[in-house]
């Protein structure tokens, strides 16, 4: 289960060629390639086009035009983490979003592997996750940014941690 960026889990399909592979990706731009890879390689798949939280709705995502991979539901921060070129290269677009709660009857995530790469969004998708989804999944792989603030509201490493914690997993 591919939660954003999903570049990173095309690498991973060579691993695992016979598991089934769902991808939360709110730009359609990704779609075509993922499309493309998935069926040269015979990779059972869905795509969602729908950003994930801990609301159900619809938010404004910030898409980096330079650099479609920090694109995010949380807005970048205008200091000097980010060049100004970057900055300016933001498109603000409304996007679906919904839990991965609400996905339960759509995948069985029975012993499966969670990858989240939400740009900052990690805390409030795992918030979006009720009880039955984490006794089921058996490992969560998050890219967390530790010691640079990128963008507003972004999830932290003791947030994410505890709330794992909380859920009986360790690090």
């Amino acid at each position: 289960i591919d939660i954003g960026g999903p570049h990173i889990t095309i690498k991973n399909v060579y691993n695992f060629p016979k598991a089934n592979y769902y991808y939360f990706e709110p730009l359609k731009s990704f779609n075509e390639k993922l499309i493309l890879f998935n069926k040269k390689n015979n990779i059972n798949y869905e795509i969602f086009n729908v950003a994930l939280s801990d609301y159900t709705g619809e938010a404004t995502f910030y898409e980096n035009k330079l650099a479609s991979t920090s694109s995010s539901l949380k807005k970048p921060e205008n200091n000097n983490n980010w060049s100004k070129k970057k900055l300016d290269s933001i498109v603000k677009t409304t996007v679906p979003v919904d839990k991965l709660t609400n996905f339960k009857e759509k995948i069985n995530f029975d012993n499966s592997i969670v990858k989240i790469d939400a740009e900052g969004n990690e805390f409030n998708i795992l918030k979006g996750t009720d009880d039955e989804i984490f006794e089921k999944v058996k490992f969560f792989v998050l890219e967390i940014n530790f010691a640079i603030k990128m963008r507003e509201n972004e999830s932290t490493f003791d947030e994410i941690f505890m709330h794992l914690r909380s859920k009986y997993f360790k690090l």
